[in-house]
């Protein structure tokens, strides 16, 4: 990415492998170069975009899996509590309120 440089020795835009300083290029030059910069930083945006919107995408997958698993465990647990009390059924188990 390329960056704008107020001081004129140093390099204002590297394009191509080639630097080159803002005392080196005209103002049209100097104009595009500004726009180029300036087009670099909104892609890096949209890539940073990119990024946040597939980390959501997975959290997104990971979150409804997580939920999945723990309705299933919580199937378990009371498919369990109705084994017993099948199994004894002499048994008046006490359910607690929650």
């Amino acid at each position: 990415m390329s960056e704008i440089i107020e001081n004129k020795s140093e390099v204002f835009i590297t394009l191509n492998n080639v630097e080159y300083k803002s005392e080196d290029l005209n103002d049209q030059q100097r104009d595009t170069a500004v726009k180029i910069i300036r087009s670099d930083n909104l892609l890096a945006g949209e890539a940073q975009a990119k990024n946040l919107k597939d980390a959501h995408d997975l959290y997104v997958i990971l979150s409804d899996y997580r939920n999945i698993m723990i309705q299933g465990f919580s199937n378990l647990v009371e498919m369990k509590a109705e084994e017993i009390v099948v199994a004894n059924p002499d048994q008046n188990p006490v359910k607690e309120e929650k």
